[in-house]
């Protein structure tokens, strides 16, 4: 296989030898150029004075005064010509979508040499009979619906519609002659420019190499310099596919050839048989890996120039240059990566949302909120593990839950301080650039091991890219003067960095290529792997949004999607004529942007040319592997620990309820990580009610309480308010500092002061009682006689009072749940779906109180349900299936205490190791059911 570039190269040199010095010779794009200046010397094999090599957009713009205008530079420009002539105020951030989609009309209409005028006109006359355009996509009406706010049909707000069609020619007008002025121009107004001024070269020849669908503009500047007598041209059109015309390909081939003709002939060149497979796989990043196993298949000796990878989806660039062999050393990336695929979007995004959270009060002092602190915090390019500092501040974060932190509280280094720092519209670029630039300082000064330069040095170019368009912003808003608001200016920076696209530097002329569709124009390889084959990505079955409707674009010869897809196939089918190998993958999985589809060219290759494709589909056994069982043997070590610790009602119910969860919480001691958390959870709801009750009976320890001691705790709601917010600051804010309560935990705090008031009200009811204490702890041993050896218990009840001469031990619980149980073993069976914890605890209480007190009297036990309070049935004393009330009596102690024994020994036997629940409910709400199942 001869490449068509290499062929031209000889042709050339064969003819004019020397002579070529005079010439210019013109590619599509600047790489073509590379590989053909490559050929070149190869084919003359010793050092002589080199043509001009440059690609189409160099060349015109070396023949014009004006220069190129950047994107985000022309739509600031244009919005101030509308202000003036549109003759009302929008702000920038609603035209700043309906002026790209302008500016992309615009060029179009200029590079295909469109009568400006006569365009505008008809659509105003569309507009004018179809009020409500069907051409238009539902995302262009929300555009302009956002812009203009008129799609009503009040005939005020017809008239306003119809008269933005009506400037849009004076807008076009006005647009370009302000840009002249200033020596500036969008690509399409440079070369309208070039053509209708004509262009006059002072090369001998000018050759045109490896064009097809050429703008109008391109045309004309193609035809004078032919009527120079300057210009040649050559066509990669060999082939049966790009000469078959039922073929898209072949769209542009015969005008071509007409209009252009070629002064030097080629030697037809045959091509030999070609492999070609087609792999189906249900991944994106799958398809990086089938690439590996394709690159390893070929060998180290075929991985060179001659070996090119076509990413259809820039996205996957980065999971490509991951899976690459190791072997490979030499890479060429030939394609531009979104700025939007980095981490510095991310960043980026974070900071503008912490700046959007910051809340200053009236001493000054400012806040942030604490998702985009911790996101910063975490964030790859700001945390540093080495960094005992920014651990432990992430610590206190969750620890004392921290919801707005004080700015003062974050800035602990040079770093922070720059990030957590307030700022304004006019200041917002500024704070970004000093943060960028310091975050690309860092890393610059940073020595780089051998391991990881290539990464270093990417995420220097992310930074610098970054840095480089926010000066630019900050530029254009000096200059322009635009009043923004800081959520205007942050959409803009955003939109900014979205068009940034960083271009990757490698070895052009050696290596594998990797490269998008586009970037392979003029270019062969024997091996061709090209990724996202699919129908909808290639070709791709979007078009560029416009407010030309399709039939006047078709009507006025600009492009439509017609001139998208011949384009598509034609890059196609000439790179795929020269090469032996070719490898198509698609990714069959249904996304939002992806059919799941192969793309037609498949078909189109089996079907209707007959060539033999090697399909093969992949996948991946999604099942989930079986868990092996885990079972933690009781060593010397671990019963060691189980001695040393106190048990207590709740690591007793979790022993019952799984073994080995009770090994992790209580034996190695593991604890479920502290988040920070808005919403009021019901440990800390619970926690807030008892600290409330308990101060209310503080003073009335041991002590008779009467009905009138209880109503004048109710009427007292300054009091409960104010215990509310101390409770607030103890268990949820995790501070002393006063908290105004406003929001969810405003209706939270009124939520527990009905609560406490209806408790209250029902203690009124049964009044007299003696108050002994409220939160009573205490501690026991309990002697397991089959191992003569003591287990410690501790416990704390929430209140103990006497009524009638009854000791009764109260139990609050914030959920709702029932006091019924089947029996007194049944509350020892880890196997039972709905056992009852609650009842299990409180005569637990009960043993450890007698204990404690060293009396033999009966209890009576109370669990309140604070749910349930409100029910006309409430009640609060357990009961068995015989509805039997619960009084902890002997028959009561020892039927309980023969099942608590026979669980502490269980627990204490050396032999019986700690594994896994056998019932699946029991790991619904685990912390751990992420390890063992």
């Amino acid at each position: 296989m001869k490449p068509f570039l290499q062929q031209v190269a000889s042709v050339f040199y064969h003819t004019y030898k020397e002579d070529l010095t005079d010439f210019c010779f013109v590619f599509p794009n600047r790489r073509s150029g590379l590989f053909f200046e490559k050929y070149l010397m190869e084919t003359a094999q010793h050092t002589f004075f080199s043509p001009t090599i440059t690609s189409i957009s160099d060349f015109c713009a070396s023949h014009s005064m004006l220069q190129l205008e950047d994107k985000m530079g022309l739509l600031f420009r244009l919005y101030g010509i509308y202000q003036s002539i549109a003759n009302k105020h929008e702000t920038f951030d609603s035209f700043a979508s309906f002026g790209e989609i302008l500016l992309s009309d615009f060029d179009d209409i200029d590079k295909y040499l469109v009568n400006a005028e006569d365009i505008f006109q008809n659509v105003k006359e569309l507009q004018s009979i179809n009020y409500l355009p069907d051409y238009l996509t539902n995302e262009q009406k929300i555009i302009i619906q956002r812009f203009w706010n008129n799609f009503n049909p009040e005939p005020k707000r017809q008239q306003e519609f119809l008269a933005t069609w009506e400037i849009l020619f004076p807008l076009y007008q006005s647009f370009k002659d302000d840009l002249k002025k200033n020596n500036l121009a969008y690509e399409g107004m440079l070369l309208r420019e070039l053509a209708e001024n004509g262009i006059h070269a002072s090369y001998n020849k000018i050759v045109f190499v490896g064009f097809n669908a050429l703008s109008k503009v391109e045309k004309t500047l193609f035809l004078q310099l032919k009527k120079q007598k300057k210009a040649d041209f050559y066509w990669d059109y060999e082939g049966e596919f790009v000469q078959d015309k039922t073929n898209k390909a072949y769209t542009y081939v015969a005008e071509n050839l007409m209009l252009f003709p070629s002064q030097l002939k080629f030697e037809k060149e045959i091509i030999g048989n070609k492999y070609v497979e087609a792999i189906a796989i249900p991944s994106s990043v799958g398809q990086a890996k089938q690439v590996h196993q394709i690159l390893q298949h070929l060998g180290i000796e075929n991985i060179s120039t001659e070996t090119a990878i076509v990413l259809s989806n820039e996205n996957l660039l980065l999971p490509m240059l991951f899976s690459l062999p190791n072997h490979i050393d030499k890479v060429n990336i030939t394609m531009g990566y979104p700025l939007v695929f980095t981490p510095i979007k991310e960043l980026i995004d974070n900071l503008l949302a912490l700046q959007k959270s910051a809340n200053t009060n009236t001493e000054g002092k400012t806040f942030f909120y604490y998702k985009q602190v911790l996101s910063l915090l975490s964030h790859r390019y700001i945390y540093n593990e080495n960094n005992t500092n920014y651990q432990e501040l992430i610590k206190k974060i969750h620890s004392n839950n921290w919801i707005r932190i004080p700015a003062l509280n974050l800035q602990i280094d040079t770093l922070l301080c720059l990030l957590f720092k307030p700022c304004n519209t006019a200041s917002l670029c500024d704070y970004l650039i000093a943060i960028i630039g310091h975050l690309l300082a860092e890393r610059k000064s940073v020595s780089i091991n051998n391991s990881d330069e290539n990464n270093q040095l990417m995420e220097q170019e992310f930074l610098y890219q970054c840095f480089i368009a926010l000066q630019r912003m900050q530029d254009l808003l000096n200059q322009w003067n635009i009043p923004l608001s800081l959520d205007t200016l942050s959409k803009l920076i955003k939109r900014l960095l979205s068009t940034i696209v960083i271009s990757f530097e490698g070895e052009p002329l050696a290596g594998l290529q990797i490269m998008g569709m586009l970037e392979t124009r003029c270019l062969d390889f024997k091996n061709l792997i090209i990724t996202s084959f699919n129908e909808g990505i290639f070709p791709k079955n979007e078009s560029s949004p416009s407010f030309i409707p399709y039939n006047l674009r078709k009507g006025f010869d600009l492009p439509t999607t017609e001139h998208q897809d011949a384009i598509f196939a034609y890059h196609f089918y000439r790179l795929f004529h020269r090469a032996s190998s070719v490898y198509l993958l698609y990714d069959t999985r249904t996304e939002i942007m992806n059919t799941g589809e192969k793309s037609r060219f498949i078909n189109q290759l089996r079907y209707g040319y007959g060539i033999p494709i090697v399909e093969k589909t992949l996948t991946y056994n999604t099942s989930l592997a079986k868990t092996n069982a885990i079972r933690i043997d009781k060593t010397p070590a671990i019963m060691d620990k189980l001695h040393a610790i106190v048990l207590s009602p709740s690591s007793i119910n979790t022993f019952i309820t799984c073994p080995l969860q009770f090994y992790f919480s209580y034996i190695e001691n593991i604890k479920q990580t502290d988040s920070v958390t808005e919403s009021i959870e019901a440990n800390i709801f619970g926690s807030i009610f008892h600290f409330v009750m308990e101060k209310l009976f503080v003073h009335f320890k041991d002590k008779m309480i009467s009905k009138e001691i209880i109503d004048t705790m109710i009427r007292d709601t300054s009091k409960i308010e104010l215990l509310i917010s101390e409770g607030f600051s103890q268990f949820y804010f995790k501070d002393k500092t006063p908290h105004v309560l406003e929001g969810n935990h405003y209706l939270v705090a009124q939520v527990i002061s009905k609560y406490v008031r209806k408790l209250l009200d029902i203690e009124s009811k049964r009044t007299p009682f003696f108050h002994i204490t409220h939160e009573y702890k205490c501690e026991e041993n309990y002697y397991i006689s089959k191992y003569k050896t003591f287990a410690k218990i501790k416990g704390s009840i929430d209140r103990v009072q006497i009524k009638d001469g009854v000791i009764m031990l109260i139990d609050y619980k914030t959920g709702s749940g029932e006091l019924k149980y089947p029996s007194i073993g049944e509350l020892f069976n880890g196997n039972l779906k709905d056992r009852r914890k609650d009842i299990l605890q409180i005569l637990l209480y009960s043993w450890l109180y007698q204990q404690n007190k060293k009396i033999d009297s009966e209890i009576e036990c109370h669990i309140i349900y604070l749910r349930k309070m409100f029910h006309s049935d409430f009640s609060t004393q357990p009961f068995d299936s015989q509805n039997n009330t619960t009084l902890f009596n002997h028959d009561i102690k020892t039927e309980f205490l023969t099942h608590l024994d026979n669980c502490l020994v269980t627990l204490f036997d050396q032999e019986i190791p700690f594994t896994q629940t056998t019932c699946i409910d029991n790991c619904s709400y685990c912390p751990f059911n992420q390890v063992c199942r």
